[in-house]
């Protein structure tokens, strides 16, 4: 989330405040290439419904076994969904979605397929994992800017 901070009637410039959901583990994300078809033009990009995929699109390796990589932290045990783009700029460029969505598990090595893992009962999704832990991360940042203000 971008978060700013206004003094003396002034606002600074956004700057982003990254959270993450917590246990989390380095994790390799990977895709067999024929989820993309083809050869993808540019650099293949992903960005997920956890915060530690959310946000800014993460570029993908490509390996010489016909897969696409990454790693990233993720909460272990955690369900997640990621969106696939194309483009040849890194950060800031234009991306193209390819329309496709693909799902995994939070784990050390993700083998990301079509099907969303099944949620067990009692299990939150991953969308509520986030809000649980981004409102005390958001109420610690308004805590903070309070003090920083009252300080001048």
């Amino acid at each position: 989330m971008n978060v700013t901070v206004l003094s003396g009637g002034r606002r600074s410039s956004p700057r982003p405040l990254h959270y993450y959901s917590g246990n989390d583990v380095p994790a390799l994300i990977a895709l067999n290439a024929s989820f993309v078809g083809g050869d993808v033009s540019g650099t293949l990009w992903l960005i997920g419904d956890l915060p530690e995929l959310g946000g800014e699109p993460r570029p993908l390796l490509k390996s010489s076994t016909g897969y696409y990589f990454t790693v990233a932290p993720l909460p272990e045990g955690v369900p997640f969904s990621v969106r696939f783009y194309e483009g040849g700029k890194a950060w800031g460029g234009v991306l193209r979605p390819l329309n496709l969505t693909l799902y995994g598990v939070g784990n050390r090595t993700v083998i990301l397929t079509e099907k969303p893992p099944r949620i067990l009962e009692g299990q939150k999704s991953s969308g509520e994992r986030a809000l649980f832990y981004a409102l005390p991360v958001i109420l610690t940042a308004v805590l903070a800017l309070v003090i920083w203000k009252q300080k001048g």
